[in-house]
């Protein structure tokens, strides 16, 4: 009779527990309306740690011996895709060379850890198909975004604060060469950060108009109130929030 203590994968639960504590941390805090930004330098620091704990408890897993393998089959199954779910969610986090790295290194584990921990080829075939078309576009993505330089510009027209200082209203331009562009208006509840010890929580805007290329260059933003928003345009609009969105009059 097998011993079920000694029968326990605890490289593989530490691994799927601390990118599951991860994922939760950075869905809370999209919840609560913030993106998180690290610093410069720690986000470096933060790849290497999270790189260097990600190898060690899959190697120490391959080597792991567990005769129940069954037991592990869900978590073997559902760990490429926790493993999505937190490169996506770290996307914009931290500089693009670490964000690759970070990518890569908990994305080949996954799947490495996938194919060695299931036995039914079936399963491993089907889901293995499945996993690579997600995960094929999201690496091409990253790698693409790394070599090519940004593409098209944006720019500030006017920033403007409400009379309390209760929300900013941003004008934006943006210019996408020969596909035209854009122009936005975005309304930030304020503060719109948080400093922390080695990162930043950004508040996330709220885009309440997007017009056309050029527009951004004959309109001028005023404030009524905190919760009205007028914009001189050809034909002038204003925006006022109801409490729970913001909405156009």
């Amino acid at each position: 009779m097998v011993d079920s203590k000694n029968n326990v994968n605890k490289p593989l639960y530490v691994l799927m527990i601390m990118l599951s504590a991860f994922s939760g941390i950075l869905l809370l805090i999209r919840f609560l309306g913030f993106n998180i930004v690290v610093m410069p330098l720690a986000d470096i620091f933060l790849c290497i740690a999270l790189s260097a704990i990600i190898i060690v408890l899959t190697t120490f897993n391959m080597k792991t011996k567990c005769e129940n393998t069954k037991a592990f089959s869900n978590v073997y199954i559902f760990l490429p895709g926790l493993s999505i779910v937190f490169v996506l969610l770290i996307n914009n986090t931290m500089n693009t060379s670490a964000r690759l790295i970070l990518f890569l290194v908990t994305l080949g584990c996954g799947i490495t850890l996938f194919f060695s921990g299931i036995k039914c080829r079936l399963i491993k075939i089907s889901l293995g198909i499945v996993y690579s078309i997600v995960i094929i576009p999201i690496v091409s993505v990253l790698l693409l975004s790394t070599i090519l330089p940004p593409f098209g510009h944006n720019e500030v027209i006017q920033s403007t604060l409400s009379p309390n200082g209760y929300y900013k209203a941003e004008l934006w331009s943006n210019c996408q060469g020969a596909l035209g562009g854009a122009t936005w208006i975005d309304v930030t509840r304020q503060p719109d950060r948080i400093n922390l010890f080695f990162a930043e929580l950004h508040r996330r805007s709220t885009r309440v108009y997007s017009g056309r290329w050029g527009e951004s260059y004959r309109m001028t933003l005023h404030w009524e109130t905190d919760n009205l928003l007028y914009v001189d345009f050809d034909t002038p609009f204003a925006f006022r929030f109801n409490g729970q969105q913001w909405i156009r009059e």
